[in-house]
């Protein structure tokens, strides 16, 4: 399983299982699975850029795989 939650804070890259590539994006909160009443699933918000005001939720069971950028 995924450890979504060690992301918070960093800019990554996620591919979904559905195909879907975010690269780049800021991951801005972890909400747990006890939180998110429907579906009851770990989830992660990200975000263009650090501070922008609309962004996306992504579950845990549509992530296929997540790494932390390089820094520059």
């Amino acid at each position: 399983m995924i450890a979504i939650e060690e992301y918070v804070g960093k800019k990554v890259n996620i591919e979904c299982v559905d195909g879907e590539v975010y690269q780049n994006y800021f991951v801005d909160c972890f909400t747990s699975a006890y939180d998110n009443y429907e579906p009851n699933e770990d989830s992660i918000d990200i975000l263009k850029f650090k501070g922008a005001l609309d962004g996306t939720t992504l579950y845990r069971s549509e992530i296929k795989s997540i790494s932390e950028t390089a820094q520059k």
